[in-house]
């Protein structure tokens, strides 16, 4: 029996024996089932294709190429990889206003991954706007980068890295949950000691196009390792020097965090960067 057939059918109110009949007569797959699987499968590759073409374009550093490609998707994946990239970027508000249309979204906001998501980026986005670095982490911030952490969304290994960064300490999950307190910090030995020796490293200038000089009023020997971050944790330059000036001229424009470890591998200081060329 034809597809045009069995539509008229499926709109006439008929008895439950004849329609019963009529089910049970039918044999093989319909000419329209045939051809969404076909549709299915179809639009399965073109994905494939988009994702390698996604992937290639970050391998490249090709980023408007990457933003073009997310904004003609128009799905919710691909809503968040343009957040997270407008965030590099230094484009909060861009990433701000696509994660507060998924919260005002409530068929998005129903599903837990997508809250947790939400929840780690609003944390980045207030840190970057409050010129905090991720040692800066406030008492609720903690938690929220902790309950991330421990969950199995895909969003999770930033999480991770973020308080890996925040503590010094590579932590084995599940997480402790922290105690609460008003002036609580996530500090590491270390810099606990330096804060009490009035150590301070002072990077400038900030924002820069790329490069940027630093004074230290401890005392520093050998070589100096730099490593910076961008702002979803991201390790993306790593180098050594052992003069007070620093090109980081490679660098897009964007927010960046930048650990400074001494030679005994120690962290000196984490200071905020911004480039813009």
């Amino acid at each position: 029996m034809s597809d045009a057939v069995i539509q008229v059918l499926n709109g006439m109110s008929l008895p439950k024996g004849i329609r019963n009949q009529i089910n049970e007569a039918q044999t093989g797959v319909s000419e329209r089932e045939i051809l969404e699987q076909n549709i299915n499968g179809f639009l399965g590759e073109i994905q494939l294709l988009i994702n390698d073409l996604q992937r290639r374009f970050n391998q490249r550093n090709e980023k408007p190429r990457e933003k073009q490609l997310l904004i003609e998707q128009n799905d919710l994946e691909s809503q968040k990889k343009l957040s997270q990239i407008l965030l590099a970027d230094g484009d909060v508000t861009g990433s701000q206003t696509l994660i507060n249309a998924m919260v005002q979204d409530p068929i998005v906001s129903s599903v837990n991954e997508n809250v947790q998501f939400c929840d780690l980026m609003n944390c980045l986005i207030t840190m970057t706007t409050q010129n905090r670095t991720i040692n800066d982490l406030t008492v609720s911030e903690t938690q929220i980068v902790e309950d991330v952490a421990h969950s199995t969304t895909k969003i999770a290994n930033t999480a991770q890295v973020i308080l890996s960064e925040a503590t010094g300490e590579i932590t084995n999950y599940p997480i402790v949950k922290i105690p609460s307190g008003n002036n609580l910090r996530i500090v590491t030995e270390l810099e606990e000691q330096i804060d009490n020796n009035g150590s301070k490293l002072v990077m400038y200038p900030n924002p820069t196009a790329g490069l940027i000089s630093i004074e230290y009023d401890g005392v520093l020997e050998g070589q100096l390792s730099v490593k910076v971050y961008n702002i979803l944790g991201k390790m993306v330059f790593s180098l050594s020097v052992t003069t007070n000036t620093i090109n980081l001229s490679q660098l897009d424009n964007g927010v960046y965090f930048i650990n400074f470890i001494n030679a005994d591998g120690n962290q000196v200081d984490a200071q905020k960067l911004i480039i813009q060329k």
